[in-house]
């Protein structure tokens, strides 16, 4: 099956070749780094929304400190709608209910008479808000009116996007994939710094039996695709520097097990994986395959991933802890960005948009309720 991917001139030709350089030749400049953060940590919004959103009824937790946010569900499944308040404890800690529970920010009750047992999390996800902005035909804000865009996608019998807004950022593969990923045991004295990560670092972490991973944006922003095994399954953790979005998928498929690389094609500036026995075409936000022999497959999420600062992880308590080696047999000095001032410019795009919404700037990070393809937003500043 041929098709052809629209080419924008000249950016995204510059865009190749700047991904190619950094990626195989990484330089020198510390352009692009998060700035430092002022001395002293910041004050924490830490609270809590309750929210109903297409007849689901959830809670939302922040922690501006630790950069977090989740979403759980309040019913149970012998139908208990739990009154799900602040917690006095220390984080992880981040709930407590009517009925004497506690529950850490894995949802998991730690106490109470329900230990043990664990709250279903909601279908959601944390990343720019541009990202979820112009893959939803409708978008709400929490607090505001819905919104719905007066126009609509159109796709063609090969694709379930519009073929039109497909574009090559760089060659398959150019961006490799970890498909052996090496972890560091750590524990206790170990977490302290000294490491290659910094306290405000954001990771994707992952219980994995009584382990936690751990995988840093900033290794993510070289390798996009992680092919692994989490509590006995096969997944693949795919990460998008250009939205900041974060899922793990299930990779076993019809009793196949899938292997994920970096097509190097992009819908709406978002990472499109590609598996490497079909060469089918995945779609990181939507969640399934967009083009090729599984068009239309939606490979089941696993895990919804959990984001957090490497202060945060720091104070988690599950054990052990497994970080994603920054020796796994690439080249790369991962406390280099490799796309510049790209998270600090908030106007820099690299492609443009189906639709871009400008209530909130580009590149706010929020988290993203998505059922039915339908998508609620909260913002740090909700939770005051």
């Amino acid at each position: 099956m041929q098709f052809q991917i629209k080419q924008q001139q000249p950016k995204p030709t510059i865009y190749r070749i700047l991904v190619i350089l950094t990626l195989f030749f990484a330089g020198c400049s510390d352009e692009g780094e998060d700035p430092a953060p002022p001395s002293g940590p910041p004050p924490a919004i830490v609270n809590i929304i309750h929210d109903e959103f297409e007849s689901e009824k959830y809670a939302v937790y922040a922690n501006s400190t630790f950069r977090t946010m989740v979403a759980y569900n309040r019913i149970l499944e012998d139908g208990t709608e739990l009154d799900l308040q602040p917690s006095i404890n220390a984080f992880p800690i981040i709930f407590e209910d009517q009925e004497g529970n506690t529950w850490d920010i894995f949802g998991e009750a730690t106490a109470g008479p329900r230990a043990g047992q664990r709250l279903v999390p909601t279908q959601a996800m944390m990343g720019y808000w541009f990202s979820f902005a112009s893959f939803f035909p409708i978008v709400t804000i929490y607090g505001e009116e819905m919104n719905e865009k007066l126009d609509s996608e159109i796709s063609g019998p090969d694709w379930l996007i519009n073929q039109e807004n497909v574009f090559r950022g760089a060659f398959k593969d150019a961006i490799p994939s970890l498909d052996n990923p090496v972890y560091q045991s750590l524990s206790g004295r170990d977490l302290v710094n000294p490491l290659y990560v910094n306290d405000e670092d954001l990771t994707i972490v992952i219980p994995d039996q009584q382990n936690l991973k751990v995988i840093p944006h900033k290794v993510m922003d070289w390798h996009e695709s992680l092919n692994d095994n989490i509590n006995g399954k096969d997944v693949v953790v795919g990460y998008c520097p250009l939205t900041g979005t974060s899922t793990i998928w299930n990779r076993a498929l019809n009793e196949n097990v899938l292997e994920f690389g970096v097509s190097g094609l992009l819908y709406n500036n978002n990472l499109i994986l590609y598996d490497r026995q079909t060469d089918s075409y995945w779609s990181q936000i939507l969640q399934r395959s967009v083009h090729g022999n599984l068009i239309g497959t939606d490979p089941g999420e696993i895990n919804v991933a959990l984001e957090m600062t490497w202060a945060g992880v720091k104070l988690l308590d599950k054990g052990g802890f497994k970080l994603l080696s920054e020796n796994n047999g690439f080249d790369r000095n991962y406390s280099i960005y490799p796309y510049g001032d790209y998270k600090t410019n908030h106007e820099r795009l690299s492609f443009p948009l189906t639709y871009q919404d400008n209530r909130i700037p580009n590149k706010e990070r929020v988290l993203a309720v998505i059922i039915n393809e339908r998508s609620k937003v909260y913002r740090f500043e909700h939770f005051k």
